[in-house]
């Protein structure tokens, strides 16, 4: 194989994994598409870009003037907006000249496989905004306020901590979202009902707002306004089945309690 040959399949490579690492970390598909035709035309090759939610699809015509074809499936999707904003930095510095093609791929690479933060920093942190918004529903500050807060904080923590099982976190998203909701739900009626105080629409809002899928939505209005029709489309699509998922597993708990005699 001739250098030229050699030197596109890596262009083509790189590019792929930039968009990628855009995709898997919620960005938009218009921005993946935009960095792998950046990268490709710094790169000094023509290239064309169709990404989807759930994959990329990349052509790039080598010195010859021969297309090469790459597909790539996107399996897990999250929020890692570092990793949005570092992919563009690395683009940017190949397409200065201030980093070769090479460097660019090992540090797309090990980017797409770094954790920004651990498991046990997630947990807490989802456990910590939970709480903050229990919180913005409560009507005064007092003992049970406090009570409801704590309650919310442990629900979310020990809903992430199951959600993020090596058991569940390859599962698909509404499987995960309506089994945290479902936990979320068992653990705050059980609580209230036990203890006798604390408010139970307090504590489940707060505890489900980080399940609410906000950047998706968001990103399929995007697509749309943009003209990304099938990619909006793809994302309103799995926004209403979090949304249900959520609705889904609070409500089933909610109603097999008051079938069993008790009051919300």
């Amino acid at each position: 194989m001739n250098n030229c040959v050699e030197n596109t399949d890596l262009l083509l490579d790189t590019a792929q994994l930039a968009a990628l690492i855009v995709l898997e970390s919620g960005g938009e598909t218009s921005r993946a598409e935009e960095i792998a035709t950046i990268i490709c035309k710094s790169g000094g090759r023509d290239a064309e870009a169709i990404v989807l939610p759930t994959g990329a699809f990349l052509t790039v015509k080598d010195c010859e003037g021969k297309k090469i074809s790459a597909a790539a499936r996107i399996k897990i999707r999250g929020v890692n907006l570092y990793k949005v904003e570092r992919a563009n930095a690395y683009s940017r510095s190949f397409s200065a000249g201030k980093i070769t093609l090479s460097e660019l791929y090992e540090n797309l690479t090990k980017l797409r496989s770094s954790i920004l933060y651990s498991k046990t920093a997630v947990i807490l942190a989802s456990g910590l905004s939970a709480a903050l918004f229990a919180l913005l529903f409560e009507p005064t500050i007092n003992l049970i306020c406090l009570f409801d807060m704590l309650v919310a904080f442990g629900a979310t923590a020990l809903s992430q901590w199951v959600g993020m099982s090596s058991r569940l976190k390859n599962s698909y998203q509404f499987t995960v979202t309506f089994l945290s909701s479902f936990l979320i739900a068992l653990i705050t009626i059980a609580t209230v009902h036990f203890s006798g105080i604390g408010n139970i629409d307090s504590i489940i809002i707060g505890s489900i707002m980080p399940l609410l899928p906000g950047l998706s939505f968001t990103n399929a209005i995007r697509d749309t306004v943009m003209g990304d029709l099938i990619s909006g489309t793809i994302r309103v699509v799995e926004t209403l089945l979090i949304a249900i998922g959520i609705a889904g597993g609070v409500g089933v708990v909610l109603i097999a309690y008051m079938n069993m005699g008790g009051t919300i």
